[in-house]
């Protein structure tokens, strides 16, 4: 289970507040009340579960491109850049294929260095030292 699992918000952008306050995870399958936006007018106002991940995912597409809710794909990318070509042309493909690329490339190396921190078995004595040292900042003493 993944930490803010269930939790419900208001808006869309009230849980991507909340995952970067570390409130929820970006995998954390939460409820969220869909805007009067385009973007969300498949939901009719009405209360979505989906995840932070999604709702940032979503975000570097077109405002007028429809919510998508379900596991991206190489297949399901692969029909968002046909419809893209289809409603805005061939000429707006590049921009978003980029924004695209660089949201994947950051929150991959996200993800998997939380991952790899968690699980690393020196994880909480790291953390301990990090605290020991600033404690340490605070009080002017010396860190070696």
């Amino acid at each position: 289970m993944q930490t803010g699992e269930g939790k419900f918000f208001a808006s869309p952008n009230a849980a991507i507040i909340a995952y970067d306050f570390g409130v929820i995870d970006l995998r954390a399958k939460v409820k969220v009340l869909a805007t009067d936006t385009e973007k969300y007018a498949q939901y009719k106002g009405e209360v979505f579960e989906t995840s932070v991940g999604r709702l940032l995912f979503n975000s570097v597409l077109p405002s007028d491109h429809d919510y998508i809710n379900d596991v991206i794909t190489q297949r399901t990318l692969f029909n968002i850049i046909i419809e893209i070509i289809d409603v805005d042309g061939i000429g707006a493909v590049p921009k978003i294929v980029d924004r695209m690329k660089r949201f994947g490339f950051e929150y991959a190396t996200k993800v998997w260095y939380h991952m790899g921190y968690r699980r690393c078995g020196r994880a909480k004595a790291k953390e301990s030292n990090h605290r020991e040292s600033a404690r340490r900042r605070s009080k002017g003493t010396r860190v070696l």
